[in-house]
């Protein structure tokens, strides 16, 4: 560009170009002039270079694959000291975001300066990747991106940009190949087929039309004609293939809602061609599928992509999947399809389920190793890929009752609660009546419909009502944490592992009979995971004998829980760890519940059937059956009041009551609490309880310590 040269820039039109302007100017690249693109309301001559200096460097951001690039432009003010300015470009045409958004001219820097700042860490680079470009090159972005809407960008008005408006201008003279190349190393490194595809995919959804067209092979391109031609067809795309302006946040933020977007693919080895030959039929030609797939590239290396889109805006949900082919083109995976065949969804999932498997090399595997593999991928994170494997496994053996819980979580995990619905439907189907299995699906199609229906809220509180919300097991820890407030965030983590328990065990549990001893093989496991011993102290002594079963026999049902789960390295646990922040009950609401006043676990006697040397009974049956004791009081929340009067030999036949030496016991949520106004009756009431009690709380040879909270009133 010559220091002297004069070019003219347009002042931004107040409407779109008329119709067809677009077709009338062409250059060798198949695309308008830039400059014939708006015609300017009034002409301002200037010196394109006046002021700037010397054409130092341009950089772009590899993020064009995200349909926007930002641009930085340096000149040299001395011979040292550097004029900046940055631009932020958009090209997607369908969310209303095109052109100059943002233009800004930084404060005058050092060459090292500017340098660093686009380093990898530099504040500049903004953690993407950064490239240098030739001046050409930015001018075509600069001006591809003005001329794609009806108005060049909102940053054309700014009263900073008048002074670089040659920058829409200055003729830019590049071939399809030049911007192909271009277009690709903004894109990153990565450019398979599968990333070729999704990108093209993409760039068809949010109008980003040129994009599209340098993606694709140079005989697609043909056929499409100009790149005018080219977007005038696709601006006929009906509005359910295409994006809105209110689908921006759903591209770019992460954050769930009633309205997500997704878009997928997988690429078809060799092996599963066939399939897809048999389902698509054959070409315009009237060839097969896959001849055709082998023989169009004339002999280059070819590919089949299929991509599938789904999309929920406020509760509507619309997929789209279609099958690209591609071929490798001067070293890039090109499209060479421009106008991709349409699949059904069933079969883009049934090959796509297909190609898993032979990509991970687990075609021929038996089902079960299948779904141990679904539950690998599971525990990464994928859900999409861990749905298609465990969907593989089912395919082949229905019965994998902990796959079928599975793969209804992970559809739940990515907003398909129809999908898991469907799922545990089956699962009720399959599962023998009366099993653990049978009776979570129906659990948790209650859960779904119930969500569903209150906007994904519960009408109540779910541990108001145990028996409608839980599973045997689930209620049983329940119960259990009820009794020895273990406090909330072991109560979450036991009910966390027994659910991750059921999901993960690829071998069908037998009916339970007995729900509590599998609540504390998990207790004991949460302990363990925490470098604690359950066996060890009060509890170790006490819980085997509420359950019947003695620790040898839980250890074993403890074993096979933490074998399944696999909690054995750091990595895992910090899975672990996140599975129970996303369990659905708030531990916050019900500390009350499950978590002792002091801190830590403590046995509740409360209400208790206790086995002894003596027939069983309850500690408020033991209470009553004692001379002299009378119930006083029955409080809400299953607390009780009760009245001990001693008694005096000296008071006559049988003794007397002594009114002034009267013992409170108090038996509530947090233990035995005692209150008199002497310790003489105190002590007496504490040493009978220490004498009594542990006749009716263990098995002989063991002992219990009790924890008696004394109250001096």
């Amino acid at each position: 560009m010559g220091e002297n040269k004069i070019v003219r820039f347009p002042v931004p039109a107040s409407g779109p170009p008329a119709s067809g302007e677009d077709s009338k100017h062409g250059n060798k690249s198949g695309e308008s002039h830039p400059d014939k693109g708006h015609e300017p309301v009034n002409v301002v001559s200037i010196r394109a270079s006046s002021g700037l200096g010397r054409f130092y460097k341009a950089y772009a951001s590899q993020t064009r694959e995200d349909g926007f690039v930002t641009l930085f432009l340096a000149w040299e003010k001395s011979a040292e000291r550097l004029s900046v300015v940055s631009l932020q470009l958009e090209y997607m045409y369908w969310l209303g975001a095109t052109g100059i958004i943002d233009f800004a001219q930084l404060p005058v820097m050092s060459k090292k300066e500017f340098e660093d700042s686009l380093s990898g860490d530099g504040e500049m680079a903004e953690g993407s990747g950064i490239k240098e470009i030739s001046l050409e090159e930015a001018l075509y972005l600069i001006q591809s991106a003005a001329r794609l809407g009806n108005h060049p960008g909102e940053a054309v008005s700014n009263r900073e940009f008048r002074r670089f408006a040659w920058l829409l201008t200055e003729p830019v003279d590049f071939s399809p190949a030049q911007i192909a190349k271009l277009l690709r190393s903004l894109i990153g490194d990565t450019m398979g087929p599968v990333d070729v595809a999704l990108i093209f995919d993409r760039a068809l959804f949010t109008g980003d039309f040129h994009l599209a067209f340098h993606l694709m092979s140079a005989q697609a391109r043909s056929k499409v004609g100009s790149i005018q031609e080219f977007i005038a067809k696709l601006k006929e795309t009906p509005q359910d293939m295409r994006a809105t302006p209110e689908d921006n946040d759903l591209l770019f933020d992460e954050e769930d809602g009633p309205s997500a977007i997704r878009i997928e693919a997988a690429r078809l080895p060799a092996a599963v061609s066939q399939i897809v030959a048999s389902a698509g039929g054959s070409d315009e030609t009237g060839s097969p599928g896959v001849k055709n797939r082998q023989g169009r590239s004339g002999g280059r290396r070819s590919e089949t992509v299929l991509v599938r889109r789904w999309l929920a805006r406020k509760g509507q949900v619309i997929e789209l999947a279609q099958r690209f082919e591609l071929i490798k083109e001067k070293g890039f995976f090109a499209v060479d399809s421009p106008e991709p065949k349409r699949i059904s969804v069933e079969e883009f999932e049934r090959v796509a389920r297909q190609a898993i498997l032979i990509d991970g090399d687990m075609a021929g595997r038996s089902p079960r190793e299948i779904a141990e593999w679904g539950n690998y991928v599971m525990k990464e994170g994928n859900y999409p890929q861990a749905i298609r494997i465990l969907d593989a496994a089912l395919e082949m053996e229905p019965r994998l009752l902990g796959a079928r819980l599975q793969v209804a979580d992970a559809y739940v995990r990515i907003d398909r609660a129809d999908k898991a619905a469907k799922h545990l439907k089956r699962l009720l189907e399959v599962a023998p009546p009366g099993s653990v299995y049978s009776d979570k699906a129906k659990r948790m199609l209650r859960i779904y419909e119930v969500l569903d229906q209150h906007s994904g809220e519960f009408p109540e509180e779910p541990l108001a009502n145990p028996d409608h919300w839980f599973d045997p097991v689930e209620r049983a820890i329940i119960s259990i944490s009820g009794l020895i407030k273990p406090g909330v965030d072991v109560f979450r983590e036991t009910m966390t592992l027994w659910n991750l328990f059921l999901r993960y065990c690829d071998i069908p549990l037998p009916l339970i009979e007995n729900p509590i001893t599998w609540a504390v093989a998990s207790l004991y496991d949460v302990a363990r995971l925490r470098g604690g011993d359950l066996t060890k102290g009060d509890l170790g002594s006490f819980l085997p004998v509420v359950m019947g079963i003695p620790w040898h026999k839980l250890r074993k049902m403890a074993d096979f829980i933490w074998d399944v789960i696999e909690l054995y390295d750091d990595a895992d646990r910090a899975w672990f760890a996140d599975e129970v922040r996303v369990f659905f009950l708030d531990g916050a609401g019900y500390s009350h519940i499950f978590s002792h006043p002091s801190g830590e676990p403590h046995l509740i006697l409360c209400n208790i059937k206790l086995k002894g040397k003596r027939s069983p009974k309850t500690l408020m049956e033991y209470l009553s059956a004692q001379r002299g004791v009378s119930a006083k009081r029955s409080a809400t929340g299953g607390v009780f009041n009760w009245e001990l009067s001693s008694y005096s030999k000296a008071s006559g036949k049988g003794g007397g009551p002594i009114a002034a030496r009267n013992v409170q016991i108090a038996v509530d949520s947090s233990g035995v609490h005692l209150s008199a106004l002497d310790d003489e009756s105190l002590s007496k009431v504490v040493s009978r309880l220490k004498r009594d009690l542990p006749d009716y709380l263990v098995m002989p040879g063991d002992v219990v310590k009790l924890d008696l909270k004394i109250h001096y009133s």
